[in-house]
């Protein structure tokens, strides 16, 4: 006979991890990595709605697509000195200004080595690129999109919520941003 679970038993451990990055390019060549630091990567927020889009996804719920657009915010100018507390209940972004759409082909599996694979795993990298004519203002804060999520902004369900230190975008630099997110049950 199988053993028995306790009721619950793994699920609270059950979590969604993500990560992000950002390398802008300039006209001239030289390049940047966001965020700067020994790592290079950045910790991302999983809203609390995520959980709502997994079971719609799972269902395969009628009207709830898949991640499909990255909004840009340009957060609120006290965020430079003082970052805000990010409530895991916020819905939309602070001020979102921008909408990019994500081409299914920009979401792809990762293997344990974060490199791309064919085949599905547990890891997903999602690659945005932020031309030099797109999204140009102030931004501090950025978020994944699906569910219901359209081309207006404030639309959808939000997977992630990231504030990051101003980036005050110009025509004079592209933007490549990757997020990694990781679905993550321990035995």
């Amino acid at each position: 006979m199988g053993r028995l679970h306790n009721r619950g038993e793994h699920l609270d451990r059950a979590f969604v991890v993500g990560r992000w990055q950002d390398v802008l390019t300039y006209r001239n060549g030289d390049r940047k990595i966001l965020p700067e630091g020994s790592f290079e990567w950045g910790w991302n927020q999983i809203q609390n709605v995520f959980k709502k889009l997994l079971a719609c996804w799972c269902r395969a719920e009628s009207g709830y697509g898949r991640i499909n657009f990255l909004g840009i915010g340009e957060g609120l100018p006290g965020w430079d000195s003082v970052p805000p507390v990010q409530g895991y209940d916020q819905v939309t972004l602070t001020h979102e200004y921008c909408r990019l759409e994500i081409p299914q082909g920009n979401i792809v599996f990762i293997d344990s080595d974060n490199l791309p694979t064919g085949y599905p795993t547990n890891k997903l990298e999602v690659t945005v690129n932020i031309g030099y004519d797109d999204a140009n203002g102030t931004m501090r804060e950025f978020g994944l999109f699906g569910g219901t999520a359209t081309s207006a902004l404030d639309s959808g369900e939000i997977v992630n919520w990231i504030v990051h230190d101003r980036i005050d975008k110009t025509s004079g630099f592209e933007i490549q941003r990757k997020v990694r997110i990781e679905f993550v049950v321990p035995v």
